[in-house]
């Protein structure tokens, strides 16, 4: 008699290969008590089942085109030459019910390619206007029927497939960024159902004021939160009501992990106060491509009281100054082990004072050590000695933009810090100089992975070859970690 393992088993086993496609393909046809288990993993996020063409198969739509109500059937029929495919027997599994992780420009871009693999259908056919309507009704399904969505995504509205810059701009394209489109599935009946236990949201759609707002009523258990707040005049979009509705939805939660705000034109001193309120629990706090010129200073104070923060990162954020960098240096992180300055440019002495407070955790320091106006008498950043002395704890370092070979010489050879990983990645003048410098340090250091990631393939192979002779690791493509 063979032996069954209980379901709880077979769950934790099956989890370990939940992202490989293909092994969780072979584990359906062991037996029927496989299969119903691997059933939910399988179909738990099936929009990132993509082959190596990035794109979703036209039968993944199709599959879930037979759990359509007849209401939306109705509303796509409608549609001039749009035929359904008349449903058979019904499916063995709901799959709809499995569905955990969605995101919105892969739907869209699902529903697109079923269209496109329909042969009645004409040469002229709009097939944007198809696939937001398409789309749309998918979308009603899945807040319909989903037990619970754990991760969200949801992005600008996919109208531009040929590129067109008039009609790009156009009128007609922004009276179809409205909310009542796809890309509101939080304002869908049954998403207060479907969206209660979401752990983590992506929103980088225009008018986002009333999907954030009805968020904030219900979805009170986010770990990681992901918002981009550009302002677009064309689109008009109300600034305050979005700045509200984000704060809204922060204050709303129980125990945020992680927040990622990108966004121009903004003042913030509402979601700045916000903070105060995951103190606790915020370890990860991420701005990107924000102007301090026009914000507010309150949000870079409500940084420094995140005692429990762990990580914090700048990118492409500008200007750092003293004044607004007080606060900062100010602060006592005694959890912070990464700070990122990508492509952003505090002064020197601040950046100095902020590493000196947190030198006993910190361990991950990226910066940008081209030579700014910041900086005190136009010192190379990387040759700036109190900076050098402040980082002698630093295990992984990761530098971007412009530096001298010199001036990494001078960095690695007098800094003593037990440097592991290094990361040359995003430095667009790397050349051969660059790799022998770090050659030289490697055979005295325990350096044990360097990150060549887009830029391997402008350098001498000739001396990478001899980087692995010394170097556990060279990462040629390697991912930096979230």
């Amino acid at each position: 008699m063979a032996i069954t393992l209980p379901n709880e088993s077979l769950q934790e086993i099956f989890s370990y290969i939940q992202y490989d496609k293909k092994a969780l393909h072979n584990c359906l046809f062991v037996n029927r008590n496989w299969c119903c288990n691997i059933i939910p993993l399988l179909w738990k996020q099936p929009f990132h089942f993509w082959k190596d063409t990035n794109e979703p198969s036209p039968k993944l739509t199709e599959v879930y085109l037979n759990f359509l109500s007849n209401k939306s059937r109705n509303r796509l029929s409608v549609k001039p030459y749009l035929i359904l495919p008349k449903p058979t027997k019904p499916p063995i599994f709901h799959y709809p019910i499995y569905l955990q992780n969605l995101d919105t420009e892969k739907l869209y871009l699902a529903s697109r390619r079923w269209l496109e693999n329909i042969e009645q259908f004409l040469e002229d056919l709009d097939y944007k206007e198809y696939s937001r309507a398409l789309a749309h009704e998918l979308g009603i399904l899945f807040m319909e029927q989903c037990k619970k969505i754990i991760r969200l995504e949801i992005h600008h509205e996919l109208v531009i497939v040929d590129y067109d810059a008039e009609k790009y701009w156009s009128e007609e394209r922004y009276a179809l960024l409205n909310d009542n489109t796809y890309t509101s599935l939080p304002l869908f009946i049954g998403a207060k159902n479907c969206l209660r236990d979401l752990c983590e949201f992506e929103c980088h759609r225009q008018r986002k004021a009333g999907v954030l707002l009805k968020m904030a009523e219900y979805c009170h258990h986010i770990e990681k939160l992901e918002v981009s707040m550009y302002n677009c005049d064309e689109l008009a979009c109300d600034v305050e009501a979005e700045a509200i509705g984000l704060t809204y939805l922060m204050l709303s939660q129980q125990g945020l992990k992680k927040f990622v705000l990108s966004g121009n034109k903004y003042e913030w001193p509402d979601v700045a106060k916000s903070f105060s309120s995951q103190s606790k629990t915020l370890t990860c706090v991420d701005f990107c491509d924000l102007d301090f010129d026009l914000i507010c200073d309150p949000l870079l104070e409500s940084i420094a009281l995140l005692n429990s923060l762990e990580k914090l990162t700048f990118r492409y954020c500008s200007p750092f100054t003293k004044q607004n960098m007080t606060s900062l240096c100010e602060a006592s992180f005694p959890y912070l082990q990464t700070l990122r300055f990508f492509c952003s440019h505090p002064p020197l002495e601040s950046l100095v004072q902020l590493i000196n407070n947190v030198k006993n955790t910190m361990i991950y320091l990226a910066i940008a050590p081209e030579i700014s106006e910041n900086y005190v008498e136009h010192v190379n950043t990387l040759m700036y000695l109190p900076l050098v002395e402040a980082c002698s704890r630093i295990k992984v370092l990761e530098l971007s933009r412009y530096f001298s070979p010199e001036s990494l010489e001078y960095f690695l050879k007098n800094s003593r810090a037990p440097i592991e990983i290094l990361h040359l990645g995003r430095c667009w003048k790397l050349n051969a100089v660059h790799l022998d410098v770090v050659s030289e340090y490697a055979k005295s250091s325990n350096l044990k992975l360097l990150n060549l990631r887009f830029v391997s393939k402008k350098l001498p192979q000739k001396r990478i070859k001899h980087l692995q002779s010394l170097i556990e690791e060279v990462k040629e493509l390697m991912m930096l970690p979230k």
